[in-house]
């Protein structure tokens, strides 16, 4: 007599529902909305990043559309459901704030910065970048007063900084 084979466990799992194509459209486009809401806030802190260690830390166009819709997408598979809309309604609200501030606050650091190396200079010092304080060091250029549109490949970057 053989052995009854092992019945396959019971999972809970909810059937997911059939979209029409009209909520399967409604769908791509709130995670479009999300992702580019997302992308204000990435792409401010790599430009926060880039005014501080250089300009291969800015994102190009392609780079920041993959990242935030990957981001995105990973959210929106580890979060409940419940969960998406509060996550939903803080980034509508808060994205564009957080994106200003960021921005805003790496463009007043770095005119603090110069500010310092002005003032170090004036005092017959040369001023280290990135210190704070007066140095013996490499007397830096002052900072440029166009913003940077492209890197050494020719890429345009994402959004922050762009004429």
């Amino acid at each position: 007599m053989k052995p009854k084979a092992e019945p396959a466990p019971k999972r809970a799992t909810k059937a997911k529902k059939k979209l029409t194509p009209a909520q399967e459209a409604d769908k791509h486009l709130e995670l479009a909305a999300q992702a580019g809401l997302l992308g204000l806030i990435i792409n401010a802190v790599f430009y926060g990043l880039s005014q501080f260690r250089g300009d291969h830390w800015r994102l190009r166009e392609d780079e920041l559309l993959e990242l935030s819709h990957k981001t995105t997408l990973a959210i929106n598979s580890a979060l409940p459901e419940s969960y998406l809309e509060k996550y939903d309604a803080t980034l509508k609200q808060y994205a564009p704030i957080l994106a200003a501030v960021s921005t805003g606050a790496t463009i007043i650091a770095k005119r603090v910065q110069q500010d310092r190396i002005i003032a170090a200079q004036a005092k017959g010092l040369r001023a280290v970048p990135g210190n704070g304080r007066a140095n013996v060091g490499v007397t830096p250029e002052p900072l440029p007063v166009v913003p940077h549109q492209s890197d050494d490949r020719g890429q345009t970057f994402a959004g922050v900084g762009n004429a």
